[in-house]
């Protein structure tokens, strides 16, 4: 089961304080800066247009949610779905850029609630920017505070810190994080 790309416009933002932005307005075409075998934006192009687009209002995030994720959050979204919207695995029901299961969406919005915040549905997954919220707040849940605990965390869940099965992980968004600040 997978949405098209274009189905992503009908799903209206989770929440007011973050600006939706239809994907067609995202760096997920065939363009300058894709690479040539796969078609997919390379990870230095969707860091820029992300970024340049002003799409994440930090400004007014509450002040336990760490706001300098977006790089870190970009090079997972390029291990897990090489950037992709619409990406979908029905085995494990993670969706979206991210990947993210029902159980961590779970988590993240339990962690909102108790802190007064707007919480997220699954069909939000789909969305860059609610992905991105819904993966801060699960890092601020188990207290993730480095690129490598937010790694190893969002792959092998609250103690995926501690588990030797996530460091490919880790050097595969390691990969990411270099070509990004290279």
């Amino acid at each position: 089961l997978r949405l098209p790309l274009g189905a992503c416009r009908s799903i209206r933002p989770a929440c007011k304080r973050i600006r939706f932005v239809p994907p067609a307005a995202l760096p997920f075409t065939v363009s300058a800066g894709t690479s040539r075998r796969s078609q997919r934006p390379t990870f230095r192009l969707l860091y820029q247009q992300t970024y340049a687009s002003n799409v994440y209002a930090f400004a007014k995030d509450p002040p336990m949610l760490e706001p300098n994720s977006l790089t870190i959050f970009l090079a997972i979204c390029a291990v897990e779905s090489a950037g992709r919207l619409d990406a979908y695995n029905s085995r494990e029901q993670a969706a979206g850029p991210a990947q993210i299961r029902p159980a961590y969406l779970q988590d993240a919005n339990q962690w909102l609630l108790a802190h007064g915040l707007p919480t997220y549905r699954l069909s939000d997954r789909f969305q860059l920017a609610a992905s991105h919220a819904i993966c801060r707040a699960y890092w601020a849940r188990y207290k993730c505070k480095t690129d490598e605990q937010r790694a190893r965390c969002h792959n092998g869940g609250p103690l995926g810190m501690k588990k030797k099965a996530t460091l490919p992980y880790w050097n595969k968004v390691q990969k990411h994080l270099r070509k990004a600040r290279a």
